[in-house]
């Protein structure tokens, strides 16, 4: 072992232990950032499981829900809820997305007011009253009413 030992430079190794240990320093900032707005992806099947669990307290079944898939849209949310979403189509509206967000710091379930419906030149996002409308939804900021 020490004869290893011998041939290491250790002038290369603290070069080398500087600079990663400034690079981490660098870095992290970033990381810290995307985890706070999006959340980490290791845990999109957490949050479809949990959406799946907020449905069946609501009252639904499993037999109901057609799809269910995490998605980061495009589009602004609120900053109290993370980027991604959970977009369910039940069996009664196939053409009709609803769409789930989590709360970032109390980590409860909701429902946006605002759906995504399938069209043939690509999807829109609607405000109608539909069928699996919950009380309580919370609206997508809009562009248009921010000051």
């Amino acid at each position: 072992m020490r004869k290893y030992l011998r041939k290491i430079s250790w002038k290369h190794a603290m070069f080398t232990l500087f600079y990663t240990a400034l690079l981490m320093l660098v870095i992290s900032p970033f990381f810290y950032i995307y985890y706070v707005n999006n959340g980490l992806p290791i845990f999109d099947n957490r949050l479809e499981a949990a959406t799946i669990d907020h449905l069946e307290s609501v009252g639904l079944s499993e037999d109901e829900i057609a799809d269910s898939k995490v998605v980061r849209p495009n589009y602004d949310t609120s900053e109290d809820y993370y980027k991604a979403h959970v977009f369910v189509s039940f069996v009664d509206d196939p053409d009709v997305y609803y769409i789930y967000g989590k709360e970032k710091y109390f980590g409860d379930i909701v429902q946006y007011c605002e759906k995504e419906v399938a069209l043939p030149k690509g999807n829109q996002l609607v405000r109608e009253a539909m069928s699996y409308d919950e009380r309580g939804c919370i609206s997508i900021p809009n562009e248009d009413t921010e000051e």
